[in-house]
């Protein structure tokens, strides 16, 4: 095992052949055969995943307030749309210019946050994993607008290595989640460039807030680097349409509270602000955000300080 924590070996690299193999086999089909049959793969999963099928109702129930069999049927067309998001990465790694991508992006949004970009302050970008994550950047990419994004390695090298090539495609900037990391994000988006910051799911690090009405930790990264940064601050989030295309969401700027000296209170409420945006944005397309993640983890108390770890 390598120090950052990745598995490498005989049988890192067989998954990452069986996921190329796979890769490459919904990569060569039309593209909107890929999305069906990605979507019917991931029907299938769901089938073998019970445990995982039954906790994302469970939230969808806790969180939109509907009925169990209302719950299960949403919890199952999200595992479909997991499928068709595998799908679409294939389909992206296969790709050979901008344009055979734009005609799969609706980007009629995309002129309002470059009206924060031509600024020149840099913008942090907070979003999750709704629509297509891989999508959304590249969909700002694509307009002339590439993105940095603070990820989280895989702990296959060889899957890594792989995601991070398809990711690089039109000019993305992945920077490994670390302090190192944040630090290089500030100063990214003081020389003028977008950073985009996954913000939706469980964070024991996080701040105490709440998201769909119930306690939660979520981390304030991306709130933090546009108060240290000077920069604005706009959620951006994406779906996907019933003709199967992708929309890019700008959302209204989030701005430092007035009369807010301390910087951390500050930073709690953009964030709290922030779920809000994103409750807004799954709400409108319960489907298309994973329900299955502990995302209202309880966070254990350090015995000696009461401090969260």
């Amino acid at each position: 095992m390598a120090e950052d924590g990745r598995h490498g070996g005989i049988a890192a690299y067989a998954a990452y052949a069986m996921l190329r193999l796979l890769g490459w086999l919904l990569g060569m089909l039309p593209y909107g055969t890929a999305q069906r049959v990605g979507g019917a793969l991931g029907r299938v999963t769901a089938f073998f995943d019970p445990g995982h099928v039954k906790r994302a109702a469970g939230n969808i129930r806790a969180s939109l307030g509907v009925e169990e069999d209302e719950a299960r049927r949403i919890a199952l067309k999200v595992y479909r749309h997991i499928g068709k998001v595998a799908a679409e990465f294939f389909q992206l790694a296969r790709m050979k210019n901008e344009e055979e991508f734009r005609v799969r992006a609706v980007l009629d949004s995309s002129g309002e946050l470059r009206t924060y970009f031509d600024a020149g302050k840099g913008v942090v970008v907070p979003t999750g994993h709704m629509g297509n994550w891989e999508y959304c950047g590249q969909m700002t990419a694509v307009e002339g607008m590439p993105p940095g994004s603070i990820i989280k390695r895989f702990r296959n090298p060889y899957i890594d290595a792989y995601v991070e090539r398809v990711r690089k495609k039109w000019g993305l900037a992945p920077i490994e989640k670390s302090k190192k990391g944040v630090v290089e994000a500030v100063r990214r988006v003081r020389s003028g460039a977008v950073m985009a910051i996954m913000s939706d799911q469980h964070a024991d690090e996080g701040i105490e807030g709440t998201f769909f009405g119930r306690e939660c930790r979520t981390v304030d990264t991306a709130a933090r680097i546009a108060l240290k940064a000077g920069a604005p601050m706009v959620p951006v989030t994406s779906y996907r349409r019933e003709d199967g295309k992708h929309v890019l969401v700008v959302w209204p700027e989030i701005d430092r509270p007035e009369g807010v000296e301390d910087e951390g209170e500050a930073a709690r409420l953009m964030t709290q602000r922030m779920n809000e945006v994103f409750e807004e944005a799954i709400r409108e397309h319960p489907e298309q955000w994973l329900w299955a993640q502990r995302r209202w983890r309880q966070v254990p108390m350090n015995e000696k300080d009461g401090r969260v770890r």
